[in-house]
């Protein structure tokens, strides 16, 4: 009996000291990186006697930069640029002559920030909110586009320099140069 009761505090120590250990500041600082990133874009109108909605996925290179500043030994507030260098395709459009062709964000990016807590040693969770921006195209139809971002995701630590990450980012533009966005919803949800 006593020998399991030693083991017992044998474990319990040792699940202890290993959030003891671990180190917030692996995740703080200058970060620079690249992923691809799968992006869904949609486009749905919706008036009185119409509804009508687009949507395609799509993958592309996407571009982060950002800075972490430890807050606690287990929390860091995080920052972030991020840029799609791909644009994102979401969907297709009617031209005037009756053939369809592809509908844009071109040049979709954010800026963000966010809270990282420790989840164990080697791997920091995370939730974001961020300004997203990007230029809807189509055709000769060019409109700028902003709105707000959420993401959540897990980053885990290889080693001192490599990070693997995996983030789901649900985006809504709520505003377009000269357009009511009354009837309108524009989306993007993007897996990296």
């Amino acid at each position: 009996m006593t020998s399991i009761f030693k083991t017992v505090l044998l474990g319990v120590a040792v699940v202890a000291s290993t959030g003891a250990m671990a180190d917030i500041s692996n995740f703080t600082g200058p970060e620079v990186g690249a992923t691809l990133a799968v992006s869904t874009g949609k486009i749905k109108v919706s008036e009185r006697n119409y509804d009508s909605s687009t949507s395609d996925t799509d993958i592309g290179l996407a571009l982060h930069a950002g800075y972490g500043l430890e807050v606690s030994s287990e929390v860091a507030v995080l920052f972030g640029l991020d840029y799609n260098v791909s644009g994102v395709k979401a969907g297709k459009g009617n031209q005037q002559d009756g053939s369809q062709k592809n509908i844009y964000f071109k040049n979709p990016y954010s800026l963000s920030v966010g809270v990282g807590k420790l989840i164990n040693e080697n791997t920091l969770g995370f939730a974001k909110v961020s300004y997203e921006a990007a230029k809807y195209s189509f055709e000769t139809f060019k409109k700028d586009l902003s709105g707000f971002g959420l993401a959540a995701g897990a980053r885990h630590m290889i080693n001192k320099n490599t990070y693997l990450q995996g983030e789901f980012k649900y985006t809504k533009y709520t505003k377009a140069t000269g357009v009511s966005m009354d009837n309108i919803e524009i989306t993007n949800t993007q897996f990296n």
